[in-house]
């Protein structure tokens, strides 16, 4: 299906408009009965019709990343509903946290359904506070109060993810395939999604060098180190908040220096897409792509880049919670997803992916361990 790449923009001169026209894991983590496998849809024709939002900043729908696939999940829903319902996404180009939702906070009653990606609205129960009759559905962050703590809030779903899975895919393939056996990972924040993707890196770096005979080593940038919401200092390589293709060029550039032939680029944004550029300029580097399939973004001069993406299942996952909205099955709370619910995994089809033969073989042993339980990746420093 093709996507037609349409989306507002959202500004604060813009709101007034907007609104008249209509237009980590961890033990207390459970997997809501409201996340019901994708497979297992089926989203019921309701007379209720449902006016849905999905919230993006800095990236628009047309990310061909995360944004992208959570815009296909509620497509497919609306769909599914015979077009009962109104599908409308909403940029916010800064990226400030506090004008993003400064800016959706007037939009809230507007919509019934709000779906909010990434960590620039880890924020989000103060809108979602204000409007306790509308449904918000939270992708890849955590909900936190204005002191960083984590909190669970009744009319917000949050999808998280475990990074630490991907990573340890992503570390181990990194290992098997370097030429150097100097490799690295590229991040915009320290954030705690960024840290379980490091941790789960090296975890899988070090699984390779135990059982396959490689010896890689995951190489960390000093002058790139990162700090945590707390001011703590964080291993792995960070390019920052920010709108500039520079610094993650200048980033990329210092690792490929220091002899890194692979980089697991999990930073968004034009933080990525430095990143990218400065791959695409060194021979005999290659990338490792993150959240979605990369494939299309690692294209330069009739090859390609990317070796392989590590993934995770976001459309099928807003199409199930949107499906419990309609039917009246949501629960708020964190849905935790993992390997388990096949909501991780990798591309390994010849197309997206350019893994040797042993590489994908020893991937296809791993996946079915980390699906149950055999294989724990680290999600944060060793204790």
């Amino acid at each position: 299906m093709k996507r037609k790449n349409r989306y507002i923009p959202v500004s604060l001169a813009l709101i007034l408009t907007l609104t008249l026209t209509g237009c980590m894991s961890g033990p207390s983590e459970t997997v809501q009965p409201s996340a019901s496998l994708p497979e297992e849809v089926t989203p019921p024709v309701s007379p209720q019709k449902l006016q849905i939002a999905l919230c993006s900043s800095p990236e628009a729908i047309d990310d061909a990343s995360r944004n992208a696939a959570c815009y296909d999940g509620a497509l497919a829903f609306t769909l599914a509903r015979n077009g009962l319902d109104s599908l409308t996404p909403l940029q916010e180009s800064s990226g400030d946290p506090a004008t993003a939702l400064r800016a959706f906070r007037e939009l809230a009653p507007t919509f019934d359904v709000m779906i909010f990606v990434g960590s620039t609205f880890s924020e989000l129960s103060t809108i979602a506070l204000e409007n306790p009759e509308k449904h918000f559905i939270l992708v890849d962050t955590p909900v936190l109060d204005s002191s960083g703590s984590e909190i669970q809030v009744g009319n917000i779903c949050t999808l998280q993810y475990a990074e630490q899975e991907c990573g340890f895919l992503a570390g181990a393939a990194a290992a098997l395939e370097s030429q150097t056996g100097r490799i690295a990972i590229v991040s915009d924040l320290a954030s705690p999604a960024n840290l379980r993707y490091y941790y789960g890196f090296r975890s899988g770096v070090a699984y390779a060098n135990g059982n396959y005979g490689t010896t890689a080593e995951v190489i960390d940038h000093p002058s790139y180190a990162g700090v945590n919401a707390d001011g703590i200092a964080q291993e792995g390589n960070y390019i920052g908040r920010t709108t500039d293709l520079n610094t993650g060029y200048a980033l990329a550039n210092s690792l490929i220096d220091e002899g890194c032939d692979i980089l697991f680029i999990t930073a968004a944004g034009p933080a990525r897409e430095g990143a990218y550029a400065a791959v695409k300029d060194r021979e005999g580097v290659r990338i490792i792509g993150a959240e979605t399939d990369q494939t299309s973004r690692g294209e330069t001069d009739g090859e390609n880049v990317v070796l392989f993406s590590v993934t995770k299942d976001f459309a099928g996952y807003i199409e199930a919670q949107l499906s419990a909205i309609a039917n009246g099955s949501f629960q708020g709370g964190t849905t935790s997803l993992r390997a388990v619910n096949d909501a991780i995994g990798y591309t390994s089809s010849p197309e997206s992916q350019q893994l040797n033969e042993q590489t994908l073989q020893h991937l296809a042993d791993i996946y079915p361990l980390m699906k149950d339980g055999t294989i724990v990746p680290l999600s944060g420093p060793p204790v």
